[in-house]
């Protein structure tokens, strides 16, 4: 969990910080390089409450370290 994580974690309540994180888990994106899915959450980011259902973000994969534009978009609720 990045330092920014941690610190949001901690100020909100448990059910709130349990909300923004299943939220952020939800947007993810495909690495060009390895083909790996990861989320917002993986990188570090909190996503939540936001009305665009799509993102990108200048990131680096956390399986393979290319950085690379990623377009994130939110995964359709079971």
């Amino acid at each position: 969990m990045g330092l920014i994580q941690s610190l949001i974690m901690r100020l909100s309540g448990e059910k709130l910080a349990q909300r923004m994180r299943q939220q952020s888990q939800a947007y993810v994106a495909t690495c060009k390089n390895c083909d790996q899915e990861f989320s917002i959450w993986d990188i570090g980011g909190i996503r939540y409450g936001a009305s665009n259902s799509r993102k990108a973000a200048y990131v680096a994969c956390p399986h393979c370290g290319t950085r690379q534009w990623a377009k994130f978009a939110r995964k359709p609720e079971p």
